[in-house]
């Protein structure tokens, strides 16, 4: 039944009309479509088919190519992306109630499907054509083959899931580094892992495999474009020396705290419970509240899959034991009156949760129309050799049919980067451009400004619900 549900909402959401799938999906998604597209048509790495970039997470791209190479609509091609996220978010729900189930009971395993499926964050997390569904099926696999797992009698088929899993979050999410540093150092301090002589084998095997595919990414990132790290983390303030400094203290916390626990003979499956539900997620927060405050660091709900896995679990069995307790306090001694008991207050929660955040995320996410609308407006009045630039290019250069170039630097090249430092005034100023399309709030020049430098206002695109968000495209006649 509730699969059932969950594949009405799905088909809802896909055969919406445009303007809500313009809703739907962030700008940040259409940096992965264009990209992907131009893999397909092309053969190159690129967003403006001008500069070639490494600015997006490796495995999602690459699975996003062949859906490009069919040369499809690109509205329609949307509509399949959000589907089969759709069907990776369908999957994951099984994962996770074996999961649920194989920590606490079948009640609980069944709330928890109920809240990951329906909770609106969740459903915009997962249908919204970023990494995130694909994320999330990669952790829930991993997580339950850790519980499954039996460290103290290693299962090397098992073991070596495991490392695979662990290297594959990697290509999903680079900064799955964190969990990987969590889990190895919580797990060898804490003792559920012993390093001994005939185990030698088998851990050798581990690390070959959960350094694989790093390795490769790691590879082509230095061969084509001497550096290691994405432009996007760049652009972002990240650097080798952060990351290194951040390793450092995740593993001196999670080597410490498994050295504590240790002590206090806890037992496996505890310990499982701590490092996976609840210390990595707090570290995962923790990292980026320390981008947000030291630098250019931003929060992104697609960054939080895996805190949104583990409250998921921890509040379900909370709440279900809860329920149970005002259940039996009614004194019911029908078991089929506790069972309706309990699903009425399921249905209430979820319920409350949709009541919360569905208007909270309908007036933070302003409609994209007038981008939709700019990139057509360009596609019809501009001549087919143009160069547009903008500092927010991702759904613009998705739908736009000319060279669009991203000022900011996420989805660029490091030659671009390093000369206008992610400064779209600098960009503006002295950058090769034919039209400068944006919101009129993110413009960092005003109108007078722009006009002393030459550039002509030509159409301004109104976005009803704010006027800072009306799109505005400068022409640069020099």
């Amino acid at each position: 039944m509730i699969y059932l549900c969950y594949f009405i909402l799905l088909s809802i959401v896909v055969l919406f009309p445009l303007d809500f799938l313009l809703v739907l999906i962030p700008d940040d998604s259409y940096y992965y479509f264009e990209i992907a597209k131009n893999v397909a048509l092309i053969g190159e790495s690129t967003f403006d088919t001008i500069n070639k970039t490494n600015g997006f997470q490796p495995l999602w791209l690459i699975i996003l190519v062949p859906f490009f190479s069919f040369k499809l609509d690109l509205v329609l091609t949307l509509r399949i992306i959000i589907l089969f996220s759709g069907v990776i978010f369908f999957i994951t729900l099984t994962i996770l109630y074996r999961l649920s189930k194989l920590l606490f009971d079948n009640k609980t395993a069944e709330f928890s499907v109920i809240l990951f499926a329906f909770n609106p964050l969740n459903i915009i997390l997962n249908l919204n054509g970023t990494e995130a569904a694909l994320n999330g099926l990669i952790l829930s696999i991993l997580f339950y083959y850790i519980f499954k797992t039996n460290f103290e009698d290693i299962n090397e088929r098992d073991f070596l899931i495991i490392g695979f899993l662990l290297s594959l979050s990697f290509l999903i999410r680079t900064d799955n580094i964190i969990l990987i540093s969590s889990i190895i150092s919580f797990t060898i301090f804490s003792g559920m892992v012993k390093v001994k002589k005939e185990n030698f084998k088998i851990f050798l095997l581990f690390i070959v495999i959960l350094l694989f595919l790093p390795s490769i990414y790691i590879s082509w990132n230095l061969i084509n474009f001497n550096h290691i790290l994405p432009i996007s983390g760049v652009a972002f303030g990240i650097s080798i020396t952060s990351v290194l400094i951040s390793l450092m203290v995740i593993v001196t916390i999670c080597s410490s705290l498994g050295y504590i626990f240790r002590k206090l003979e806890l037992n496996e499956k505890l310990l499982k419970i701590l490092i996976l539900l609840i210390i990595t997620p707090i570290l995962y927060r923790s990292y980026y509240l320390y981008l947000e405050i030291s630098g250019p660091g931003r929060f992104a709900e697609w960054y939080y899959v895996l805190p949104f896995i583990s409250l998921t679990i921890l509040i379900s069995f909370a709440l279900i034991n809860l329920f149970r307790k005002i259940a039996l306090y009614s004194k019911s001694s029908d078991i089929k009156r506790y069972n309706i008991k309990i699903w009425a207050l399921q249905i209430a929660f979820i319920s409350l949760l949709f009541m919360i955040f569905v208007p909270i995320t309908a007036v933070n996410r302003i409609d994209h129309g007038a981008r939709y609308q700019a990139s057509i407006w360009i596609n019809e009045n501009t001549p087919e050799d143009s160069i547009i630039a903008s500092g927010n290019a991702g759904c613009l250069g998705y739908f736009t049919s000319r060279p669009l170039i991203e000022t900011g630097g996420l989805v660029n090249s490091y030659e671009f980067f390093e000369t206008y430092k992610g400064n779209d005034t600098a960009f503006i100023i002295e950058g090769d451009y034919d039209y400068y399309v944006d919101r009129k709030m993110y413009i960092p020049l005003s109108n007078a400004e722009m006009e002393d430098l030459g550039l002509i206002l030509v159409k301004e695109i109104i976005e009803p619900r704010k006027e800072g968000w009306n799109i505005h495209i400068w022409y640069n006649p020099i």
